[in-house]
């Protein structure tokens, strides 16, 4: 049959695959499920002689993969003293995660940078509100600082000028903040994004959407990877990729009306 979307959990490396078929219902079983109810019920001690024993058996075969993803797991159980603590843990949070992320999220920003030289570097704004696109609150940047072709530097031009409007003392300049910023970019544009969301102490919910390798899937890359995030992020991906595309559309659209002018 057709393969199933990799979840977020799956891409982060969090999860070994079983919606994808990488890993049978069996082996996830085997691998996940018997060794956690081991551990909930007391069995710390148990459950690391019983890694560590197929830890060597994977050794002697020379199967190193799963030796090392074995060996992972019982360095990870070392370091958990015992379950009340694990169960303290997991309340604190939850409940902190839901502090920095509201249940529902109503508004959702999208930013793209399109550059094509020195007269054609742009930064495009689009805002999503309960889901649908909010027109007239899109905003266009032309890019005033960047000498070079930086995309990064460029986003974080446009990122500075907008975070002014969330943080400004004078009521007619200020602009909502979002629920949820979307950045149209990978590991760099996120850094460069939480980077300025830190120098302001803004904590807003960061996510990029970069091109996989092939250029044919998406890779979401998360600038906050808090349970409640990840949760949103995996249910609502294909409402953030209609996010980033229209981001992209506007950049290009401005890009596109400004050659026009110019020529």
């Amino acid at each position: 049959g057709k393969p199933f979307r990799p979840c977020l959990y799956r891409q982060i490396g969090q999860c070994l695959g079983v919606c994808t078929g990488e890993i049978s219902s069996r082996e996830y079983k085997s691998k996940v499920i018997r060794p956690l109810v081991t551990f909930l019920r007391g069995g710390k001690k148990k459950l690391i002689s019983i890694l560590e024993t197929k830890m060597k058996r994977a050794s002697s075969r020379e199967d190193f993969e799963e030796a090392g993803r074995l060996r992972n797991q019982i360095n990870a159980l070392s370091k958990i003293h015992d379950i009340a603590l694990l169960n303290k843990s997991f309340v604190e949070d939850v409940h902190s995660d839901k502090s920095r992320l509201v249940t529902t999220v109503q508004r959702i920003e999208g930013y793209d940078i399109s550059n094509l030289g020195s007269t054609g570097k742009v930064g495009s704004m689009v805002v999503f509100n309960n889901r649908e696109a909010l027109k007239s609150e899109y905003r266009k940047f032309k890019i005033k600082t960047v000498e070079g072709q930086s995309d990064v530097d460029c986003l974080r031009e446009v990122l500075e000028r907008r975070v002014v409007r969330i943080v400004t003392q004078n009521d007619a300049d200020r602009w909502p903040a979002p629920d949820v910023i979307l950045i149209d970019g990978g590991k760099p544009q996120v850094n460069a994004a939480m980077q300025i969301l830190k120098k302001h102490k803004l904590n807003i919910p960061l996510v990029g959407i970069a091109k996989g390798p092939e250029r044919k899937k998406n890779d979401f890359i998360f600038g906050v990877k808090t349970r409640e995030f990840i949760k949103f992020v995996n249910e609502n991906q294909d409402l953030l990729i209609r996010v980033r595309d229209e981001a992209h559309r506007f950049a290009i659209t401005f890009q596109r009306s400004l050659r026009g002018i110019k020529r």
